[in-house]
């Protein structure tokens, strides 16, 4: 009977072991990307009653990734301005969720103020917070002479009667605008689907990628052509100019690639701003991110992973230098 009850003893004291187990997991890329796959890891296996420990590996001595801010001097004051990564629109709810959850201050979008220049309103008002005035695209004039060029399309001017004229006849009316508009919608609203779906677990299963987007052929569209191609082509075509000035002009600002190098819907999200609210973070969107990060894991600055070696049931991660970070699980 003694031994009986010792085996159900060391039984049970297993299964609490087992249930107590951590799973460690290993993160490359401390940006978008590698923020929301900590931050939901972590929430998912505390939902299973699992611990993890997870350690996020990122090459740069910051974390954001895309998200980077500059400033720059004007009119005695410092500008902050996004170097990528430089809006999000509304229907953005988990970056709209984020901010608002971590306390962020949102800013109509061009935001140039840092966080310490205003406060977030406790209704969640947002700021209208930019310093700029006038912007648009400038066509620098060539010489020796600082600042020399004139304005080919701008907005928030002193003359919108005349800018808006001007950018009429530059591209030959507001069809251009429209097909972008009309794609852009498309795309976003098929996207939308997206978070009622997978908030039921019943619907938000899919057998393959494939099977996913079946059945939203914008999405599918904006995904399988490049920029360049679908804006070139058929019902969706648009002028070269305005392709050129405005539409590669905003996937250069958030995506740092040309439209003949990204796809449609990167394209479509850098646009979604002429059919939808935009908004930034004051002082940076990297703070999502960086939050995101604090909340979840470990992160290790300025350590590039050169290896990951399946060893056994698990994977040997080598960063720079040869330094081993030990075992992981996943």
């Amino acid at each position: 009977m003694r031994c009986v009850c010792l085996l159900f003893l060391v039984l049970a004291l297993s299964a609490c072991a087992l249930s107590q187990t951590v799973r460690r997991i290993a993160i490359v890329g401390g940006g978008p990307a590698g923020a929301a796959s900590a931050y939901f890891a972590r929430h998912e296996l505390q939902q299973l009653g699992q611990a993890a420990d997870i350690h996020v590996f990122e090459q740069h001595l910051r974390t954001g990734g895309r998200a980077h801010i500059g400033s720059v001097k004007h009119a005695n004051r410092t500008l902050y301005f996004e170097q990528g990564a430089s809006m999000f629109i509304g229907k953005n709810l988990h970056m709209m969720d984020f901010a608002r959850q971590y306390n962020l201050t949102l800013c109509a979008h061009p935001c140039t103020l840092h966080p310490e220049d205003t406060q977030q309103a406790e209704d969640d008002t947002v700021v209208d917070a930019s310093m700029l005035g006038a912007y648009g695209i400038w066509d620098p004039l060539p010489g020796p002479v600082s600042g020399a060029g004139r304005w080919m399309v701008r907005q928030h001017g002193d003359q919108p009667l005349r800018d808006m004229l001007r950018a009429l006849w530059r591209y030959q009316g507001l069809g251009d605008l429209r097909t972008v508009r009309k794609l852009t919608r498309e795309s976003v609203d098929q996207f939308m689907q997206s978070y009622e779906q997978f908030a039921d677990p019943h619907k938000g299963i899919y057998a393959s990628w494939d099977a996913y987007l079946a059945d939203r052929p914008a999405l599918q569209q904006s995904l399988y052509y490049h920029a360049a191609e679908l804006y070139s082509h058929g019902a969706s075509r648009i002028s070269p100019r305005f392709l050129r000035e405005v539409v590669s002009l905003a996937t250069r600002v958030n995506y740092m690639q040309d439209v003949d190098r990204i796809n449609a819907l990167g394209a479509h999200i850098s646009m979604a701003a002429e059919s939808d609210e935009a908004y930034s973070v004051a002082g940076g969107n990297y703070q999502v991110f960086d939050r995101m990060l604090t909340d979840s894991a470990d992160v290790h600055l300025g350590r590039e992973v050169m290896a990951i070696e399946r060893n056994g049931t698990g994977y040997r991660v080598v960063t720079n230098n040869g330094v081993e970070e030990g075992m992981f699980d996943t």
